[in-house]
């Protein structure tokens, strides 16, 4: 295992706890670079107590940094790993430790030990189907696209169409045919209005946080960007992208609670971590087709 140490030397400073009040203080006093990962495993079972118990990440390709970090009720404990295999394996062991604590992780844990499989990972990694499956209709009642995606229910598992973004309508999905002329044009990372387009080198799983779920689809598709989010990608400015994104960020639904936005937040980090990974290739205009070879 290739762990740092010590720690603290390769990682954005930690908010000292003896100058904050709440947890919740203590996430808002956060480093540019940390996140606050609020789900693990792939039923997304919850990470934590916030603001009691709060586990953040580090990614920091750059320099070969990836950290965990964990809050509890004012303590602090911080591991560094050159990979983010290690640094996610840690984060499984702190998960399967709070769940056992608490009871409120995956009914199959075992009690000691290994988690299971399914158990470990970032976010959810349920079973998807590609893009050429899943948009295969828009919403005829609002417009939206829809895709097919599979929830896990305990040991059950079924299909159902939902709406792309994850929202909960007031309605229920009415499909109808998805054609080049009817598809909402929409910046894949902010939501204004698209010039450019990015095409990833391999397929995407990406999620969505809805009022009570979480959705996980596979795509291949190209990721529209406007203007702004274009510069920022080929920066590599996720600060920037991530204050462009909030910024616009209104899901109905989910309210403007700051939890719902730490949550939303999550969301898109774990999307463009995705995203950057899949080794995106230059932008071309979004009305011409994707660049060959």
């Amino acid at each position: 295992m290739s762990e740092l140490h010590p720690p603290h030397l390769y990682v954005p400073v930690l908010p000292a706890t003896v100058l904050v009040e709440t947890g919740h203080d203590w996430i808002e006093a956060l480093r540019s670079g940390w996140r606050v990962v609020y789900r693990w495993g792939t039923g997304a079972w919850a990470l934590g107590d916030v603001p009691r118990v709060i586990v953040i990440h580090l990614d920091d390709p750059d320099h070969g940094v990836y950290a965990v970090a964990q809050y509890v009720e004012r303590d602090i404990g911080l591991r560094a790993f050159t990979t983010r295999g290690e640094r996610d394996t840690a984060t499984d062991q702190i998960a399967a430790e709070h769940w056992r604590r608490t009871g409120a992780g995956p009914p199959d844990l075992p009690p000691e030990g290994e988690p299971l499989p399914h158990h470990k990972g970032s976010a959810i990694r349920a079973s998807g189907v590609t893009m050429d499956d899943q948009l295969t209709a828009l919403c005829a009642i609002c417009g939206e696209r829809l895709v097919a995606s599979e929830r896990t229910e305990g040991a059950e598992r079924r299909w159902a169409l939902r709406h792309w973004a994850g929202v909960d309508q007031d309605h229920e999905p009415d499909p109808t045919a998805l054609s080049a002329q009817n598809v909402p044009l929409s910046c894949d990372f902010c939501g204004s209005e698209p010039t450019w387009a990015f095409q990833a080198r391999y397929a995407i799983r990406v999620i969505s946080y809805s009022e009570h779920d979480v959705v996980a689809h596979e795509t291949r598709e190209p990721w529209a960007a406007c203007v702004a989010c274009k510069r920022s990608i080929l920066e590599r400015d996720v600060d920037r992208m991530l204050h462009r994104r909030m910024t616009t960020e209104r899901r109905p639904g989910l309210g403007d609670d700051p939890f719902v936005r730490d949550v939303l937040a999550e969301e898109a980090l774990h999307n463009w971590d995705a995203f950057f990974e899949s080794e995106p290739g230059d932008p071309y205009r979004f009305e011409e087709p994707p660049p060959t070879g």
